[in-house]
Parts: structure tokens; sequence; C-alpha cells
């Protein structure tokens, strides 16, 4: 025959609530915001920065020693990333009879990256014929910001402008 004893069990009652719990899921939670956070990319720069370019055009009757050279018909400009693509660009015509300079401005510009701006003046309008003229020069812009942008054109080595020769979009 066998004997089985019961004996009577006491089970303690458990609160979910006790501070230990509620500290460890407010903690818990707080580390999971943290992490996640808004993609984990820290405290990135908004918005969007703007460079300007001003050219002075030489008169058009006689070379003054200016690196536009006379019969520049329009001078391409554009805005390259780290990666080599171009991500904007404008091409600009000489200025009307009385007036010897152009402004352009690029706007939406990635912030904190380093740019190159590239310019090569052409023989004919719309950016193209010989290249006569060209330079390059690194920058950052910064949100919110307009940077004045200056570059020295050359008469030499026009043919190594960072695009292989395909200076259009």
């Amino acid at each position: 025959m066998i004997f089985c004893s019961l004996q009577k069990t006491s089970f303690k009652r458990i609160s979910l609530f006790t501070p230990y719990r509620v500290f460890l899921t407010l903690a818990g939670a707080f580390l999971l915001v943290s992490l996640l956070g808004c993609g984990g990319g820290g405290m990135a720069p908004t918005g969007y920065g703007s460079a300007r370019f001003t050219i002075l055009w030489p008169n058009r009757s006689q070379y003054d020693g200016r690196l536009i050279p006379p019969g520049t018909e329009s001078i391409l400009v554009w805005i390259g990333d780290s990666s080599g693509e171009i991500i904007a660009q404008q091409i600009v015509s000489p200025p009307v009879a009385g007036q010897n300079s152009t402004t352009i401005t690029f706007n939406n510009l990635p912030n904190y990256e380093t740019l190159e701006a590239y310019a090569i003046a052409y023989s004919d309008p719309n950016g193209q014929g010989s290249e006569l003229s060209c330079g390059n020069v690194g920058f950052k812009t910064q949100p919110g910001v307009t940077d004045n942008v200056t570059i020295t054109l050359s008469q030499s080595n026009c043919g190594n402008t960072g695009t292989g020769g395909n200076h259009l979009i």
C-alpha cells in the first residue's frame, strides 16, 4: 500500500507593481528609446547650404590679363560631390553691354560635405565649343548660409576636369 501525504503549501502573493519592478521597467524603456533614437545617426545638421559665384568678365574689345580669354561666349559651372557625381550645374553667358559681372547661386547643396566646383570657359554659347580656360576649387556648405566661392581659371589642363570630358548632365 502506498501512502501519499498531502501537505498544505502556502503561496506568497507577488505584486506586479513593486518599486523594484517599476524601476526595471522604466530603465528598460529608457534604454530601448535611447538605442533606437531617431535612426541612430546622432545629431545630423538639417537644411541645405548655398554657393554663390560672381564672374568678372573682361572687356570684350581687349584682353586685360584676366583668365577669361576674349572670345568666351559661355562658362559652364557645375558642382560635384565627393563621389564625383554632378549634383548641380549652370551655364553663364556674358553680361549685357555696360555690365562686367554675372552672379549665379546654387541652392540646396548638401551640408558639411566636401564639394568641388568646376568652371570651363567655352568659345560657343550654351557650354559648347572649344575649352578656352578652366578651373576648380573644393568647398563646404553650412545650413542656411550662402558661401561666396572663388574659382581661378587657367588656360592649361582643361581636359582634366573630373568628369572625363562629359560636362553636361
